[in-house]
């Protein structure tokens, strides 16, 4: 759902901007060769200042609201099942048959307006102008998807931040970190092979899709381990961070059969969680990302490492316990304290249960 609302906020957002564009540049356009928009013969001067503004908002929320259930609908199921060329072949087939019936509707849609205001029955849009508004949908899709692919890449929240530049200076905030990692990872490669221990690592990482339900962005894939990260202001978070995991341990029991006729064992992750300040900023010249630095992150990756020798899925720091409300969903087992790789101070750690 959340994926599904930030396709439909970048596709309203991009058609409303561009939709502006168009019918100023269209309508300067006319005026500028003195010929009057077809529209204007129908409309009087009290119709005119909602006329547009309707159109632009039904046409807009229209095509984000159906561009939106594709994507998360056939687009996401094929991204990682058919190759390049095969997926550029969908695309450009369902954005041609959108067009098509879009212009349709948005011909009629005019016509009935129009028809509407005036009392009387109107012309239908000219050929040449539906072939203008094609163009502009084609290239408004396009600028669309491609937003909605950085934003994929840079994750939920980042988008906007990227573009107004206001991660280029280091700055402090406070997060909550969690690494998550294959328990075995070195002997599950030994028996299946670099290939498919590849495969495996993919279908996991496919299946941690659930924790975009609790509000997680996920800041790095390291090879069989994930970064997990959430605000640590909102105090909600200090619950779905827990949440998250054991939705994604959930999510990977509810597919045993498809792990065990695969790989012939059903994955098993532990996971390291820390809280506290970080600093965020954009890094990079050949290739450009966001990154955070400090001890908060070196924290949650040793408390992780420890989760063998504690023999427990799930460690977290003592601060992180102290920050999380009470709630009789959790229990939270004293695991001791405990030398972290690195630190010279000890760590009170704690297991997490349900």
């Amino acid at each position: 759902m959340r994926e599904f609302k930030r396709h439909f906020k970048i596709y309203l957002w991009v058609f409303i901007v561009m939709s502006l564009l168009f019918f100023a540049f269209r309508n300067g356009l006319l005026h500028a060769h003195d010929v009057e928009p077809e529209e204007l013969r129908y409309l009087t001067a009290s119709s005119i200042w909602w006329f547009y503004p309707s159109i632009i908002l039904v046409t807009n929320l229209f095509f984000a609201l159906v561009l939106s259930i594709i994507d998360i609908c056939f687009i996401n199921r094929i991204m990682h099942r058919a190759s390049f060329f095969v997926l550029i072949s969908v695309l450009v087939v369902m954005n041609i048959a959108i067009l098509w019936f879009t212009l349709h509707f948005f011909d009629h849609l005019v016509h009935y307006v129009l028809t509407m205001v005036s009392g009387s029955d109107t012309i239908m849009v000219h050929s040449a102008e539906l072939q203008v508004t094609a163009i502009f949908l084609g290239v408004t899709i396009i600028i669309s998807r491609f937003l909605i692919e950085i934003d994929r890449k840079l994750g939920p929240g980042n988008l906007w931040k990227f573009l107004i530049g206001k991660l280029y200076e280091p700055r402090e905030v406070q997060r909550i970190f969690m690494f998550i990692d294959l328990q075995g990872s070195t002997s599950i490669a030994e028996r299946l092979g670099h290939v498919k221990m590849s495969q495996l690592i993919r279908d996991c990482f496919d299946d941690l899709s659930v924790v975009d339900k609790y509000c997680a962005e996920v800041y790095q894939y390291v090879g069989d381990e994930v970064v997990l990260s959430w605000s640590a202001d909102k105090e909600k978070n200090f619950i779905q961070f827990i949440q998250a995991f054991h939705a994604f341990q959930d999510k990977l029991v509810q597919r045993k059969d498809h792990y065990e006729s695969i790989y012939g064992f059903v994955p098993v992750f532990k996971a390291g969680a820390h809280a506290g300040p970080t600093v965020v900023t954009e890094v990079g010249q050949i290739k450009r990302e966001i990154n955070y630095h400090g001890d908060t992150l070196n924290t949650a990756s040793r408390i992780q490492g420890k989760c063998n020798e504690l023999d427990s899925l799930f460690l977290i720091s003592e601060s992180l316990r102290n920050s999380i409300p009470e709630t009789e969903a959790y229990c939270f087992e004293d695991a001791g304290v405990i030398q972290l790789e690195g630190k010279a101070e000890v760590s009170r750690l704690f297991k997490v249960l349900r």
